[in-house]
């Protein structure tokens, strides 16, 4: 078999450019792709049912401010999704289709997976900020036992002022 030669010349090139759009997969709906991860898609699977590679997704839902937003919320309903999830596993179990460690093996998983996608809800774990204040402990400690003396040295000298006050009641009284 012999292959003859092209002359790109004879070859309509804005031919080629539509053919290249037209062979391109209609555009990707953010809506769409979102609901895909909310329901615990890949990006890779994803970007199978586009014919797309699963870079071209992420770059398109990190290509704005909008994209990147709605990309996050889809991520935050896809902890929910296996929040679900877990919800049918323990439901199976109650039901006697699926044995407990099987569904404790499962279960962990899918808790570990939902508290990355939405940890401040779905994490076991308290993830706060953590503020540092100037003093240090032994400061506040120390502060804190100050307080306690002082308190206690006004306590004495009140008890002392009424001890004095009753001797010397009861010396005048007695006189």
């Amino acid at each position: 078999m012999e292959f003859l030669p092209i002359n790109l010349n004879s070859v309509d090139l804005d031919l080629m450019d539509k053919m290249k759009v037209a062979y391109r997969i209609t555009p990707l709906d953010l809506d769409e792709v979102c609901e895909m991860i909310a329901d615990g898609c890949s990006l890779a699977q994803i970007g199978a049912k586009f014919d797309r590679s699963r870079n071209v997704i992420w770059k398109f839902l990190h290509k704005d401010e909008e994209h990147r937003q709605a990309y996050l919320a889809a991520l935050q309903e896809r902890g929910f999704h296996h929040a679900n999830m877990i919800e049918r596993l323990v439901l199976k179990v109650e039901n006697g289709e699926m044995p407990p460690d099987v569904a404790r093996v499962a279960i962990d998983g899918r808790k570990w997976i939902a508290s990355r996608f939405h940890p401040n809800l779905l994490s076991e774990k308290l993830i706060g900020n953590i503020t540092h204040h100037q003093s240090s402990i032994q400061d506040q400690h120390l502060a804190a036992l100050k307080n306690i003396v002082e308190k206690r040295k006004r306590q004495i000298e009140k008890d002392e002022k009424a001890r004095k006050e009753e001797e010397f009641e009861s010396v005048a009284s007695g006189s």
